[in-house]
């Protein structure tokens, strides 16, 4: 919209210049002339803010929706960086409820939430009831499709040394450095 809107706003006098020329403009040009005319208007102004007003609410939601989550997570470059953002989230805040003291279960239902994704948050919820019953954290972290290898594989080293909360900060200064 900017970019129509932005003509009439600075180049009025080259339009009107084009425009009484008599010359022949290619159609693209006479489209964003007319398009960015019509968005310069003060009533059209004026609908597209009420228009952005009333609709913010449903735009949010949708943003928040599992749907829009999904398919960000499948673009190719963006869903790779989502992806690592949403680790770090939930290993930063694995890491500093585990160092506090909480309880396995608790440690990862609440960094599940706190990562920001539904769909991370029924992850963990996955990966609750595989350590509830009796697997280890680094086997139902693997058995997730979601977390990257290099999460199973310092989780691991982590329950072998008994370091989990600080291999969780490995990972995060890992996963921060790769963003």
């Amino acid at each position: 919209a900017l970019v129509l809107a932005a003509p009439p706003l600075f180049l009025n006098d080259f339009f009107s210049n084009l425009a009484q020329s008599g010359v022949e403009l290619p159609w693209l040009s006479r489209v964003v002339m007319s398009g960015s005319r019509l968005l310069a208007h003060p009533v059209t102004l004026a609908l597209g803010f009420v228009t952005a007003l009333t609709a913010r609410p449903a735009l949010v939601r949708f943003l928040r929706s599992r749907y829009f989550e999904n398919w960000l997570l499948a673009l190719p470059v963006a869903g790779s960086v989502y992806r690592t953002l949403l680790t770090t989230r939930l290993v930063r805040a694995l890491g500093l409820q585990l160092e506090a003291g909480l309880y396995l279960d608790a440690s990862l239902r609440l960094a599940g939430t706190a990562s920001g994704s539904e769909t991370v948050r029924e992850e963990m919820e996955s990966v609750i009831t595989r350590v509830m019953n009796g697997n280890s954290l680094e086997f139902a972290l693997r058995r997730s499709s979601f977390f990257p290898p290099l999460l199973t594989e310092f989780i691991a080293v982590g329950e072998e040394t008994g370091k989990v909360p600080e291999m969780c900060e490995v990972i995060e200064r890992l996963l921060t450095f790769e963003l």
